[in-house]
């Protein structure tokens, strides 16, 4: 199992270093990381291999004395099934008023990572990728009643991504097999 994990990182890490990167994630207000720190919720993503199929997702995250983040992806296979973590370590880069990480998988892979928008509470997080094949729509609550959901999503277009490629993210067992769920 770990051989596979290590090969899908290998290939996920390949597939997200870009030398292009947006300039969205350049603007805006600086991310203040102490407010960003804690569990985010995976309301929507754009499917990809590892989290395809995943129930009641979170990313938490913790800022550590050198400057660097423990990540915690936190995931279900199931409802009934017992909840797993992968760890991670994030690491900002420099002079991107925080909107811009490297997520370190396994000590060796590395992943990009730009915080688009941010609310100005921090209750919900656009988070994208200089490709625009994933994407993320994250809030500090689980539970995002449509009107919201789709509002939020909307915003994606901003940042040029396609919105039909992102599928909501079962966080209740009876969200399970609904139209627009993964």
């Amino acid at each position: 199992m770990y051989k596979q994990l290590a090969v899908f990182f290998l290939l996920f890490a390949v597939g997200c270093t870009s030398m292009n990167s947006s300039n969205a994630s350049e603007a805006g207000t600086p991310i203040d990381l102490q407010r960003y720190m804690g569990r985010w919720y995976v309301i929507a993503n754009i499917p990809y291999f590892p989290e395809r199929g995943k129930v009641a997702t979170y990313d938490e995250y913790v800022l550590r004395d050198d400057g660097r983040i423990d990540n915690i992806y936190g995931f279900r296979k199931a409802f009934d099934k017992k909840e797993k973590q992968w760890k991670a370590l994030a690491t900002v880069t420099p002079d991107t008023g925080n909107r811009k990480w490297t997520i370190k998988f396994f000590g060796m892979l590395n992943a990009d990572y730009e915080i688009l928008e941010v609310a100005p509470d921090y209750s919900w997080v656009l988070i994208g990728h200089p490709k625009r094949e994933m994407g993320w729509l994250m809030a500090r609550d689980a539970r995002m009643d449509d009107a919201r959901y789709d509002e939020l999503l909307k915003k994606f277009e901003n940042y040029n991504y396609t919105i039909s490629a992102f599928k909501r993210i079962p966080q209740f067992k009876e969200q399970v097999g609904k139209p627009g769920y993964q």
